[in-house]
């Protein structure tokens, strides 16, 4: 049980130490829940910084099905699966990298990561507007925005994104490894009524903008070039599938574009409190809605 875990003081550096050391030393031999059960209690204490976020992440990200170096050297595929026009092998890729991280554990590390990178503010002072804040218990305000958060939490905010999309996609996707990933069952949120209140759903399409942030705050010097292509065809044709998702509700597209802030995070279940009209009042549920269709459409097989 996570209550009877003695936390250290950690207002010695040799202790933060001694936690760090055990944390790393689980996930090194791959034992992720337990350095996820260790890390907890001190992240939802007033003992959490952004060393304990960063532990956290580690953990939650080694039970998602993170491997650090392995992704990046898939990097340069991720690149080369995205143009101007189009993004067709992306998702196929994240599937295959995640192939066999789709149980309810797996789903909600990835969550967790994301939660972990998004809390890592740049300084303890960063003053975060309201309409970015989210609250990940007494002891961890979560920026919606990325300049407000430490280039290292964005880097591995790419990767927790990828592996919540991953399991996502594996657990709803049904895709073929025998024909490179490719889709065979699309996924079911592609309404507005569909995708308000769903808690898996939402939490897809903002992985999917979380992913598409993390990728255009990246120093320029941590992939090269590989990304590049990626970088600039992914937001376009997010804020495309934004604007559709208003179309397909009966509003302007201009209405979804950009992509609504809050949908980065599944707090709110892509419902907006407006209730008078699921299907043409909720902005973010036509955006998240839009969303998932355009990856639905754009999942090929094609690498």
């Amino acid at each position: 049980m996570l209550s009877s875990v003695v936390l250290f003081s950690c207002k010695e550096e040799d202790e933060v130490e001694t936690l760090e050391s055990r944390v790393n030393s689980l996930i090194n031999i791959g034992d992720c829940q337990s350095a996820a059960n260790l890390i907890e209690p001190y992240y939802q204490s007033q003992q959490s910084n952004n060393k304990i976020r960063r532990l956290r992440a580690s953990a939650q990200g080694c039970l998602a099905g993170i491997e650090f170096f392995s992704l990046a050297f898939e990097m340069s595929s991720i690149g080369s699966s995205c143009n101007g026009v189009t993004c067709t092998g992306l998702w196929s890729k994240i599937a295959e990298l995640f192939d066999g991280y789709e149980n309810i554990t797996h789903l909600y590390a990835g969550w967790y990561t994301m939660d972990s990178c998004m809390a890592q503010l740049t300084l303890p002072s960063t003053l975060v507007p309201s309409s970015n804040l989210v609250s990940d218990g007494a002891y961890n305000s979560l920026s919606l925005d990325p300049d407000d958060r430490t280039q290292e939490s964005n880097l591995y905010l790419f990767m927790g994104s990828m592996a919540s999309i991953g399991s996502a996609l594996n657990r709803n996707g049904n895709p073929n490894p025998d024909q490179d990933y490719a889709q065979r069952t699309d996924l079911p949120w592609t309404t507005a009524a569909a995708i308000e209140g769903s808690l898996e759903g939402c939490a897809t399409a903002g992985a999917i903008l979380n992913m598409s942030d993390a990728l255009s705050n990246f120093p320029s010097s941590v992939f090269g070039t590989a990304l590049d292509g990626a970088t600039e065809a992914l937001e376009t044709l997010l804020t495309a599938a934004c604007g559709q998702g208003c179309l397909a509700c009966g509003q302007v597209a201009t209405n979804c574009i950009p992509c609504p802030t809050a949908l980065r995070h599944r707090g709110t279940e892509c419902d907006d409190g407006d209730d008078t009209n699921v299907a043409t009042d909720n902005v973010r549920a036509c955006a998240a809605a839009g969303i998932i269709d355009f990856l639905n459409t754009n999942w090929t097989d094609s690498i």
